[in-house]
Formats: C-alpha cells, sequence, structure tokens
C-alpha cells in the first residue's frame, strides 16, 4: 500500500511506503513528518502536474515555443491576439533556458541536463537526443554544430561552459569545457568568440575557434552581477543586477570598453537587441524599451509595466515575454514609445501548498489561487477546477467539509465553496488588513475554528461556524514572526522565528 505525497513546486505525486509515513489522516501533507533518510529507495515519482513558472521563450515562424516549469508548450502565434497551444513536452527537469536550430529544440534544465526535442511536428513534440551534466544547466546558445552550454555548481559558486557537438542530435557529445569564476546566467555567440555574463565576474570573452580547447581572451569588470547578454555588431549589451543594462565596445575582442550605461528602475535580468533599440527585461520594472542608436546617450522612449519579466525574444514587430508567473505575453512594439499588449497565453503560476483531499489535491498557487487537481490516477493528473484569487500571495489551504480556506499573505482568508468543482465560489473573507493589519503565512482548521499563523500577530483563532462571515474571536502575540500553524487536541504549535511555541487553547 502506498500514499501519494505532494511537494511544492509543480505538483508532484510520490510512492512513499506508510511504514516510514507519520501523519494525522486527513492532515495536509506539507504537515507531515517524513523520515525518508534511510528510505530513499522506497520512494518514486508515479505522477506530476509539470507546468510552472515561465523563465524561457523562444519563437520560430509562427509558434513561439515556452518553458512553463516542467514543460515545453508550443504555440501557434500567427495570429498574436490568440495564441493557441497546440502542442507539449513534459521534461523531466525545470526548464531554464530554450534555443532553437533548424528542427530542434534545445532545452536547459535543472536536473535533467540538456534535452534535444524534434519541432518538426509542433503538434507532436518528441525527444530525440540528452546529453546530462554533473551540475545544473542554466543557459543554452546554439550556432552552427555547436550548442553552448552553462553548467552551474551553485555549492561551488562557479560554472563550466560545456561545448557540445550536436551535428548528430540523437546523440550530443562534449568536445570542450571551460572553467569561468562565477556563475554564468548569459551566453551569446559571435564569429569565433563566446560571450558570458558570469554574475560578480563580469564579461567574459571565450576565444572558441578551436572547440576542444576554449581559451580566454579579455575579462570586462562590470561592476556587479552580470545576468544577461545579447551581441549585436561591435557591441555586447550586458544586464547588471541592480545597474540595468551596460554597453560594451568589442571591436578588439582582447580589450572590452564600456560606452554606454543605462539604469533600468528595477533588476534587470536580460536583453534581446533588434535594430536601434534594446529590449531590456527587468525583474520588477518589466519591459523596458531602450534607444541605443548612440551608445554614449542611451534613453529609454517606452516600457510595459505590471509583468515580472524572466525572458524576452523580439521578433519582427513583437515582444514575446515570459512572464514568470503570468505565462506568455505577446507586445506589440510596432511603435516602441508605446508598447501595448495584443496576446496573451497564462500557465499556472507558482504552487505554494497543497492539501489532499480524497481523489483530489487542492493546489494553493502563489499568481493563480486555488487550483483543483485530479489525483484519482496519479500518474496522469489533471486540473478540474479553478478560482483566482483577488489577492497576489495565495500562500497555504487547508480544506474542511464543501469549504476551501485560503490565506493570501497580504488580503487574508478567502473561503471558498468547493461543493461543485466546476463551477467554484467565494462565500465569506477574513480582511487581514481590516482586523488590525499583518501577514497571514499558514491555516490549520479544527472544528469551527480556523487558526492562522501571521508573520506580523502570531497566532489568530477565527470563528468560521458561519463560513460566509469569519470574525477573530482570539489571538496570541508569538515573539517573532510566526510562518507555521498546526492543531493537535487542546494544542496549537506555532512555528515562529524565535522557536516552536505550544498553546493550549481548551
Amino acid at each position: 500500500m502506498t500514499k501519494e505525497l505532494s511537494l511544492f513546486s509543480s505538483l508532484v505525486m510520490f510512492a512513499v511506503s506508510p511504514s516510514f509515513v507519520r501523519a494525522e489522516e486527513g492532515a495536509p501533507f506539507g504537515k507531515m513528518i517524513v523520515e525518508l533518510a534511510k528510505e530513499v529507495p522506497k520512494v518514486k515519482v508515479v505522477g506530476r502536474l509539470p507546468y510552472g513558472s515561465v523563465r524561457a521563450v523562444v519563437t520560430q515562424g509562427r509558434y513561439a515555443y515556452l518553458g512553463s516549469g516542467g514543460a515545453v508548450l508550443s504555440l501557434d502565434i500567427s495570429e498574436p491576439s490568440f495564441p493557441e497551444k497546440v502542442g507539449e513536452y513534459i521534461t523531466p527537469g525545470v526548464v531554464w533556458d530554450l534555443s532553437v536550430s533548424g528542427n530542434y529544440l534545445y532545452v536547459a534544465t535543472k536536473g535533467a541536463g540538456l534535452l534535444v526535442v524534434d519541432i518538426s511536428e509542433p503538434s507532436s513534440l518528441k525527444k530525440v537526443g540528452t546529453f546530462d551534466t554533473p551540475g545544473w544547466i542554466r543557459n543554452v546558445y546554439t550556432s552552427g554544430s555547436y550548442a553552448y552550454v552553462a553548467d552551474a555548481y551553485i555549492d561551488n559558486l562557479c560554472s563550466k561552459l560545456r561545448v557540445i557537438d550536436i551535428s548528430d542530435p540523437s546523440s550530443p557529445s562534449q568536445v570542450g569545457a571551460y572553467n569561468t569564476p562565477g556563475v554564468i546566467e548569459g551566453i551569446h555567440v559571435s564569429g569565433r568568440y563566446v560571450y558570458i555574463a558570469d554574475t560578480e565576474a563580469g564579461l567574459r570573452v571565450i576565444d572558441i575557434s578551436d572547440p576542444s580547447s576554449p581559451k580566454e581572451v579579455a575579462v570586462y569588470d562590470t561592476s556587479g552581477y552580470a545576468e544577461g547578454i545579447h551581441v549585436s555588431g561591435k557591441y555586447a549589451y550586458v544586464t547588471v543586477l541592480w545597474s540595468g543594462l551596460r554597453i560594451i565596445d568589442i571591436s578588439d575582442p582582447s580589450s572590452p570598453s564600456q560606452v554606454g550605461v543605462y539604469n533600468t528602475p528595477g533588476v534587470a535580468v536580460g536583453v534581446h537587441v533588434s535594430g536601434k533599440y534594446a529590449y531590456v527585461a527587468d525583474r520588477y520594472g518589466g519591459l523596458r524599451i531602450v534607444d541605443i542608436s548612440d551608445p554614449s546617450s542611451l534613453r529609454e522612449v517606452g516600457a510595459y509595466y505590471n509583468v515580472e519579466v524572466a525572458g524576452i525574444h523580439v521578433s519582427d514587430r513583437y515582444a514575446y515575454v515570459a512572464d514568470r508567473y503570468g505565462g506568455l505575453r505577446i507586445v506589440d512594439i510596432s511603435d516602441p514609445s508605446s508598447p501595448r499588449q495584443v496576446g496573451t497565453f497564462e500557465t499556472p503560476g507558482w504552487t505554494q501548498d497543497v492539501y489532499v483531499s480524497g481523489p483530489y489535491a487542492y493546489v494553493a498557487d502563489k499568481y493563480k489561487g486555488l487550483r483543483v487537481i485530479d489525483i484519482s490516477d496519479p500518474s496522469s493528473p489533471k486540473e478540474v477546477g479553478a478560482y483566482d484569487t483577488p489577492g497576489q500571495d495565495a500562500v497555504s489551504i487547508y480544506v474542511s467539509g464543501s469549504y476551501a480556506y485560503i490565506t493570501d499573505e497580504i488580503t487574508g482568508i478567502r473561503v471558498i465553496d468547493i461543493s461543485e468543482l466546476s463551477s467554484l465560489k467565494e462565500i465569506g473573507t477574513f480582511d487581514i488588513q481590516r482586523q488590525n493589519a499583518g501577514n497571514v503565512e499558514s491555516i490549520h482548521v479544527s472544528g469551527k475554528y480556523a487558526y492562522v499563523a501571521d508573520r506580523v500577530k502570531g497566532l489568530r483563532v477565527i470563528d468560521i461556524s458561519d463560513p460566509s462571515s469569519p470574525k477573530q474571536v482570539g489571538g496570541f502575540d508569538t515573539p517573532g514572526q510566526a510562518f507555521g500553524v498546526y492543531v493537535s487536541g487542546r494544542y496549537v504549535c506555532v512555528a515562529d522565528v524565535k522557536g516552536l511555541r505550544v498553546i493550549d487553547i481548551s
């Protein structure tokens, strides 16, 4: 006999021997005490709902390829206002970067190496080759017969550039490698050089005229974390965290020099250059459009806000924006001074918590609210219901009877009627901002009360005997910040940054 254990990020089901799982029946699996140290061989993945945060997008012809958590989606973008999913490939690891070359898509994953996916039929994507590495592939760039990948070793905060021969896509093989002192975040190949954004180690210029023996020929100190790079003509356009866009003259690759800088308002993580404009992905500042016609005098001409940009690809008059928690945004940039969204394709966002009851998993999705997943066949989970809560940070969930109680860190508790999964509806709220402002982190329901861990106010006790009108009836201010709560009999255990607090609620 097995039980399915659901963990964070994408929804993943594990087959777990009950001999080493201890939990109260009906409790959120996130609260289980699992003794795995000596029992790892008894754990196996039996199914998952792979979709998650979006980090990369590339286009080719009428199709866009989107990395969403542990999946690659192929979208028909022939009508930008209505992008349509036509195919998908479920990857064994989290998709971090994408590069397209001919009929193949090269997928950089966390945990599964480099995947080669045949996209000759976008409706029927299939893997044809793999190349595994000991680290975590964060970036991939294809040029000619080679794929240049960044293999990161996060524990040591360093990376290795690997040169992979892809002349036979079904059997990629390494022909050369070069160690860098930082963590590679961006790669661009131009001519016989690879230009690397190497975080705190700045811009590295690597000669690859002999792919079997890459050699570093220059370094430029970007005075910050170099995150993204695009080479066009004699310039390298580098984004630096908190410092925006740097333009580096590489007309002499052995002696790069800075000629221009533009500070974006947030965290600059990527850039794509097209014509006289640089399109900067600013994680918290949206898409920034910078006129680069005079590299020494950069100026912003337009911006597209309200999106957490993780990646960007420009083709013709459109910018394809990977919104980390909102999917694909298609932005018309024909007038750079007034970019406007013309189409979207939404993907599930970021799984924060999960509660299993019967054949369903109820998921708190950070930006999408409640998602209900049918797990009656654990090897093939399917979404059967959803309710987008109005807040922006759904962090915890508890199911009791016909109701799901979702906590939003900012707006408080949302009570959702789940008696009809195809028609979920909100029937009650407890507005944390109107009830002595705080930040809700976790919830546990017992009887007619909901016990809430509030980061600011400690333990809150909410009467939910009338789910349409929750009311606070008690509380206990813990000494630090409360993040977790669990009820057992007459006691509430609160996980506080200053230690475990056990509170008598008799």
